[in-house]
């Protein structure tokens, strides 16, 4: 057994998954690819569906610093739910829509990234670029954004409270038309 000169812990491999660093010079794909995403990589690795990809949709997926898919996500999001307002479909079979819509965001997650990562790691391997190089990369391209976190959460919070402000106004504005 052999044990992390940093934090002490136990190394598998040459990569300790406690603290990141590296025991020796030896770069392996495995030890980048967690790198790379961080401690959850065996669990998007290992997964077959994602409930984050679920719930939060494009925002994961830009959380997770896949930029092109999260945004593709976006329009398609917004197209569905325009179609089904605008060919007045019923709520339920809306709520089904989306249902399999996300459902299919959730299944899918795990082979988008792991296919991004994989080639990101492939491409750093072939530069043979240095284990400093390899984390700055891995910091800059992998892992997550704490920045669209928090930006997504309070445009969402922000959108939320316009859209029941203006329901309100609305409310109040008809109210006093049919009143008079």
């Amino acid at each position: 057994m052999k044990y992390c000169s940093n934090c002490g812990k136990e190394i598998i491999d040459t990569f300790c998954d406690s603290c990141s660093c590296k025991e020796n010079n030896k770069l392996t794909k495995d030890m980048l690819l967690k790198l790379f995403a961080g401690k959850n990589w065996n669990k998007i690795y290992n997964s077959q569906w994602n409930w984050s990809a679920f719930f939060f949709g494009f925002a994961y997926y830009l959380y997770r610093k896949l930029w092109l898919s999260g945004f593709v996500i976006l329009v398609i999001t917004i197209l569905i739910n325009f179609l089904t307002e605008y060919f007045c479909i019923p709520t339920l079979i809306s709520i089904l829509i989306f249902l399999v819509y996300f459902s299919s965001l959730a299944i899918i997650f795990p082979g988008i990234y792991t296919y991004y990562a994989n080639k990101v790691v492939d491409k750093m391997l072939a530069n043979n670029l240095n284990y400093e190089e390899c984390q700055k990369k891995c910091k800059k391209s992998g892992g997550t954004s704490t920045f669209i976190a928090i930006t997504l959460g309070s445009l969402g919070v922000i959108f939320f409270i316009f859209y029941f402000l203006l329901d309100i106004i609305f409310s109040l504005i008809i109210n006093l038309i049919i009143g008079l």
